[in-house]
This record gives structure tokens, sequence and C-alpha cells, in this order.
């Protein structure tokens, strides 16, 4: 039996290779997401010291990156 994983088209998955994200996530899209994927879009923005971040503090460096 085969999985699908639904998520927001422009979410990148964890193991996506996505250089830059220029994407602007509302902080309900945000939430709804894993930590992993948090964690690849902090990294895609050019946020120092993601990996050591929990979930909510993910979330407000990616809004305020973004400038929200």
């Amino acid at each position: 039996m085969q999985k699908y994983q639904l998520q927001h088209p422009s979410t990148p998955s964890a193991d996506e290779g996505v250089t830059t994200d220029n994407t602007k996530y509302t902080e309900e899209e945000l939430n709804s997401m894993t930590v992993d994927q948090l964690k690849t879009i902090a990294k895609n923005k050019g946020i120092t010291g993601y990996s050591s971040l929990n979930k909510a503090d993910l979330i407000s460096a990616i809004l305020t990156k973004e400038g929200a």
C-alpha cells in the first residue's frame, strides 16, 4: 500500500532540495507543519541557528524573516 502525504502545495518536504524560499507563509500554515518542515523553510530562508529551535521559535523566526 502506498502512503500519501498531504501538504500545502508550496510547502517543502524535509528532504526537498530547495535552495531559496521566497514564499510567504501565514502563522496558521506554519502551525500546521512539522518541525522538520519548519526547519527546511528556515534553512532555505537563511535563518541561522534554526536547528536548535523548537516549533514556536521556528515559527517566530520565519515570520520575523518574512517581515510579518
